[in-house]
Order: structure tokens, then C-alpha cells, then sequence
């Protein structure tokens, strides 16, 4: 049997019905509704598309792909409040109904789609034209507040474990015996590197061409260059 109202508002053409205007079966329903009624999203999910057929099929519309997997079509819009792309929660406004494309009046075209296939909608057209408690929950100052207060506190724990971090390096790093312990470690690669010896080996032969050349500075540094060099292979060694 037909439902000749949903939420006080009139079907005009049910689900799978034809008539002199429908002339295959109707694929969802349709509502008469006054111009600019708000349309709300009847569960989670992503805003697939907003669509403008001109004159033609269900003229301006929107279509939510739910999380659950069906696509629902909201058809003869006048606007919509949401863009392709837009993630939306039950209860939401998506748009707001009209008279645009094939249409004989006011009223909104409302199908539900099943893997591709229409199904009747009767037991969710409801919760397209009221803004049901659900929603009113999820936006209400309360809740909102509830949300900024969960998210502060969340913040504040995140900065709590960077400061318990950072205090735990610096609690390694003042503590003499681990800075010696990293120093002397630090020492111990790089004396025992050959690059250090190719260094010095390098440096010595450029310091003869300069004192060649007359130059007595390179003397003083490559003689303790060579001593701290051997102090502390030695050291390292033990």
C-alpha cells in the first residue's frame, strides 16, 4: 500500500508506480514540498555529486554516496547547500527543494540505489525533510563543546609525551657520565677512522711543500697535530 503522506507532506508518486507521467516503473518517490525545504542527508557518507539537468530529468540535484553503500538521489532542487567532495553525517543540510527539470510542481524526487539497482526509500524519506534528533545531538553546543574540550585535552596529552621526551634527552645528555661516554665514543670512530690518517697524511705533505716554499707556521701545528693524533690512538687502544 501506498503511504499517501510522509512527515505531513503528500506522495504524489510512489515507489515502482506508472502512470500517464511515469510511463516505466517509478524508481523512487516523490514528495510535494513548498519551494526552499530543507533536505537532510539520511546517514553518513561523501557528497558523490551535485548535478543540473536544465529542463530535463530531475533537473538540479544531489547525489550522496552513503558509507554504507548506497547512493541516494535527492532531485528537483532549487540549491544545495553542499559541494562534490563535501563529507556529510546524518541529519545534515544537503539542499533545499524546488521545481527544476521535468516537473509538474514543487516537490522532491527521492531515490535509493543498492548496487545499482532502485529500492523503495519509504523507510528513509523520512529523515530526508526532518532534521532528526540524531543530528540535533551531533550539532548541538553541547556536544560541539564536548568535541573541543576532547580535542584540546588530546593536544595537551600529545605536548605532555613531546616535553617527557625532550626531558628525558636532556636528562641523558646533562648527565656527565653519558656526555663522556658520547664524546669518547665519538673520539674513538674518528681517531680509529683512516679518513683521519689520510687526513693527516695529506695535510703533512701539503705543510712540507709550504715550508718549502719558506712558510714556518705549519711546523707547530703539524708537530701537535701528530702527538694529539698518537695520544689518542694510544688511548684508544688500551
Amino acid at each position: 500500500m501506498i503511504q499517501k503522506t510522509i512527515s505531513g507532506f503528500r506522495v504524489t508518486t510512489g515507489f515502482n508506480v506508472k502512470d500517464a507521467l511515469h510511463k516505466t516503473p517509478h524508481n523512487g518517490i516523490d514528495l510535494a514540498l513548498p519551494e526552499n525545504t530543507p533536505l537532510y542527508s539520511i546517514g553518513k557518507g561523501v557528497v558523490e555529486s551535485v548535478v543540473n539537468y536544465g529542463k530535463e530529468n530531475i533537473g538540479k540535484g544531489v547525489i550522496v554516496k552513503l558509507d554504507s553503500g548506497e547512493r541516494v538521489i535527492y532531485g528537483h532542487i532549487n540549491d544545495a547547500a553542499v559541494k562534490a567532495g563535501d563529507v556529510v553525517k546524518s541529519g545534515d543540510l544537503l539542499a533545499y527543494s524546488g521545481n527544476t527539470g521535468r516537473s509538474t510542481g514543487p516537490h522532491l524526487h527521492f531515490t535509493v540505489k543498492e548496487n545499482g539497482e532502485a529500492v523503495d526509500p519509504s523507510s528513509v524519506i523520512e529523515k530526508a525533510v526532518e532534521q532528526h534528533s540524531e543530528s540535533w545531538w551531533s550539532n548541538n553546543p553541547f556536544t560541539r563543546a564536548k568535541e573541543s574540550i576532547d580535542s584540546t585535552a588530546q593536544s595537551i596529552g600529545e605536548f605532555n609525551s613531546k616535553l617527557d621526551s625532550i626531558g628525558e634527552w636532556l636528562k641523558y645528555w646533562l648527565n656527565p657520565v653519558n656526555l663522556g661516554n658520547e664524546i669518547w665514543s665519538g673520539l674513538d670512530v674518528l681517531i680509529t677512522s683512516p679518513d683521519t690518517a689520510f687526513f693527516l697524511i695529506g695535510a703533512t705533505i701539503i705543510g712540507g711543500w709550504l715550508m718549502m716554499l719558506g712558510a714556518k707556521w705549519p711546523k707547530k701545528y703539524l708537530f701537535w697535530g701528530w702527538i694529539i693524533y698518537w695520544v689518542l690512538r694510544g688511548a684508544v687502544f688500551v
